[in-house]
């Protein structure tokens, strides 16, 4: 499975049961990279309307293996070993959190990095790590 998220700098992905902040670039980047083969919640799937229908149905307890899932508030803690690759999207600031990641990275390899400017964030990382 294929994991997308966002976090600041103190690995925090949510406050207040809202996500932190949202970004048309990104969104653009992960459906790019997910080939249009988009798993979130329903939450989510408000962000991806203009490129097409995403799959809102997918037990996110038990994805696919194949699957390309967008996470926000869904939970990752302790399921480090169902995910192949991991798409880290880095505001490169600090916000308010009380929710974060919950994962460890130690199982997988940074592989990949790249910057790219964002419509809400002048410059976001993009790190892409791998089993």
């Amino acid at each position: 499975m294929t994991v997308y998220l966002c976090v600041d700098d103190d690995m925090g992905v949510a406050f207040n049961g809202r996500r932190q902040s949202r970004d048309s670039a990104v969104i653009s980047k992960i459906w790019e990279m997910a080939e249009g083969r988009v798993t979130c919640s329903a939450y989510s799937a408000r962000l991806f309307e203009k490129y097409g229908d995403v799959d809102t149905e997918a037990d996110l307890e038990k994805p696919a293996a194949d699957a390309h899932w967008f996470s926000e508030l869904d939970g990752l803690e302790g399921r480090e070993n169902e995910i192949d690759k991991l798409v880290i999207f880095r505001w490169n600031r600090k916000y308010p959190h009380d929710v974060t990641l919950g994962l460890s990275l130690k199982k997988l390899k940074l592989t990949d990095t790249f910057e790219f400017r964002g419509t809400s964030h002048d410059n976001i990382t993009c790190e892409v790590w791998t089993r």
